[in-house]
């Protein structure tokens, strides 16, 4: 990872107006760009050469996301798809 970013905010919120087709929350602690995960098992995925935890409740996610990105974004039902925020996060 080359750079880091210090941010005001929550990474739910970030999740939220973040492109779908490009980032995916893998962890509570982790967000993370699709084109960077070079490889990833049952516990773990390898962002940029580090190992990150996948987290329990993120597991079929990424999973599904990997297995068919294209309908992952599209087939979440409503009120979990994201939506570009306008307002700050509650």
């Amino acid at each position: 990872m080359d750079k880091g970013y210090q941010v005001l905010g929550t990474l739910t919120h970030l999740d939220r107006v973040l492109p779908p087709e490009e980032f995916i929350r893998i962890h509570r602690s982790f967000l993370v760009r699709l084109d960077q995960v070079t490889s990833f098992d049952t516990r773990h995925a390898w962002v940029a050469g580090q190992r990150i935890p996948i987290g329990d409740a993120y597991r079929s996610k990424l999973n599904r996301f990997m297995l068919f990105p294209a309908s992952a974004v599209q087939s979440a039902p409503p009120s979990k798809r994201r939506h570009r925020a306008t307002q700050p996060p509650e």
